[in-house]
């Protein structure tokens, strides 16, 4: 590949797609209670950054578990035990 050239339209395509982010976090390091959050076509460096003015999520909470895709979204919901999530 050349100096200037620019990567094959395959690997422009996984580079440039948003998927969907799954978190589940806490308010406090001491809560109990558990909270799911789906953010839709987001990259997940935009999660978790600390460097954005309006954050997606509050910079006091703490992220317990993170992942890619939608399959997260049951296993979480099982492995924590939550009724409702929040979908962004």
């Amino acid at each position: 590949m050349d100096v200037g050239s620019t990567p094959t339209s395959s690997t422009t395509k996984l580079i440039n797609m948003k998927q969907t982010v799954v978190a589940v976090y806490r308010t406090s390091p001491r809560a109990r209670k558990h909270n799911l959050v789906i953010f839709n076509d987001t990259f997940i460096d935009e999660l978790l950054s600390t460097r954005k003015r309006k954050p997606l999520l509050p910079f006091d909470c703490v992220i317990d578990e993170i992942g890619i895709g939608k399959n997260f979204i049951d296993r979480y919901k099982k492995k924590y035990d939550i009724k409702k999530h929040k979908e962004f």
